[in-house]
């Protein structure tokens, strides 16, 4: 019987066939960077807590880049262009693209989000 702390192994292994070295060194960066920065509100593993689920995929990359460097007005999600280096935000970008689940669609409360953006 499988674990339940060990899907985020599996699905690294799984996900790491796919990559190069250099997107597995970005990935693991990101993580540190992710759970030193980020994981207070999106958990561990990015998969939501008081934040969303990062791991369902929805953004471009470059949206996931501007949504980190410049927050979301309104929202508890602060800009970190000041504190992490474009290359700390993109390794969290890759962290997460490399954590992404796929299946199930993303809940959310729509209202909200028109009024947000």
């Amino acid at each position: 019987m499988c674990k339940l702390w060990m899907y985020p192994l599996f699905t690294a292994v799984l996900s790491a066939q796919h990559q190069s070295p250099a997107d597995l060194a970005a990935a693991t960066a990101g993580e540190r960077t992710f759970r030193r920065h980020c994981s207070g509100c999106h958990g561990r593993n990015a998969q939501g807590g008081h934040g969303p689920d990062l791991t369902r995929g929805g953004k471009s990359d470059d949206d996931l880049i501007r949504t980190i460097s410049e927050g979301i007005g309104g929202t508890d999600m602060e800009p970190y262009r000041e504190r992490l280096a474009a290359e700390e935000i993109a390794s969290i970008v890759t962290y997460i693209r490399a954590s992404r689940r796929h299946g199930s669609q993303i809940h959310c409360d729509g209202k909200r989000g028109e009024t947000l953006f």
